[in-house]
């Protein structure tokens, strides 16, 4: 890269401060990850930057996701009535590593994310939503409005769910993607 492309770059760039380090924010371009409005986070936990959308949209930090994970999976384990010890024999872990996952000092993997909803008989969405609801829409309003109408339908039996699928095709947005949806991408 020439001293003037660098030049350009760093005009098209401008900087914020997160929680969590330093926030750059990508340059224009036609790489699709920077045309979705992502910016860079230099995290600490990683040796580069990472792609983000911008924390002033409510985004959390990593480390604070897994935190929030973690009590949440704390709280839906203990409204079944199970104890910590008796859901790290049922995923095969020790009672102290399963501990780490509660108190969110272990980033869960998606297959343990998986295998803890079959122990615990819920949908992975139940635990993703209550720690990252800006997956669901672009104000708080839509993500709760998304995941209540979700949580409903997730419910229904496979008739009912036909229905409700033939009536959401009818009133389907004319455009590919609805308002919110295009905002995300």
């Amino acid at each position: 890269m020439t001293e003037n492309d660098m030049a350009q770059k760093s005009q098209r760039s401008h900087q914020i401060s997160l929680p969590q380090g330093e926030v750059e924010k990508a340059p224009a371009s036609t790489d699709p990850v920077v045309a979705t409005g992502l910016i860079a986070v230099k995290d600490p936990a990683y040796e580069k930057p990472v792609f983000r959308r911008d924390a002033s949209s409510g985004i959390k930090p990593f480390e604070e996701i897994d935190r929030d994970l973690g009590n949440a999976l704390k709280e839906t384990r203990k409204v079944t009535g199970l104890s910590r010890e008796a859901i790290a024999e049922l995923v095969g872990l020790s009672t102290p590593v399963y501990g780490r996952y509660e108190r969110g000092f272990s980033s869960l993997t998606v297959t343990r994310l998986i295998h803890l909803c079959e122990v615990l008989n819920i949908g992975p969405e139940e635990m993703i939503f209550s720690v990252a609801p800006h997956l669901y829409g672009v104000s708080q309003e839509e993500a709760e409005e998304r995941y209540a109408t979700f949580s409903m339908v997730r419910k229904l039996d496979v008739d009912t769910l036909k229905l409700v699928r033939q009536l959401l095709e009818q009133v389907r947005p004319s455009s590919p993607a609805s308002s919110s949806e295009s905002e995300l991408k």
